[in-house]
């Protein structure tokens, strides 16, 4: 487990917002959670975000259906690789 400073929330969703996006790692035995570019968050405040409404994931895990990085629907192609097209949310509160 990473022991360096932590992003909160709303700086992970600013980065977010900028183009960074998050990325699940699996290290050993766990999963860790970075903001790319920006650093190490939570899996609590990877929760958070992956719970955003303008946040996607991409389906680019090893395995089909699953996400391995999550982005702002805002830098998201029309039709992301996995040929399901990106919808924009109405309910934005951000």
């Amino acid at each position: 487990m990473f022991k360096g400073k932590k992003i909160q929330s709303t700086t992970a969703l600013d980065l977010m917002r900028t183009g960074s996006r998050l990325v699940e790692l699996h290290i050993r035995n766990s999963t860790e959670w970075w903001i790319v570019p920006g650093g190490y968050v939570s899996s609590d405040v990877a929760d958070q975000i992956k719970g955003h409404p303008r946040v996607v994931g991409q389906h680019d895990a090893l395995f089909p259906g699953l996400h391995q990085t999550w982005r702002m629907v805002s830098f998201v192609p029309a039709t992301d690789s996995g040929g399901i097209e990106a919808v924009a949310h109405t309910n934005e509160r951000n």
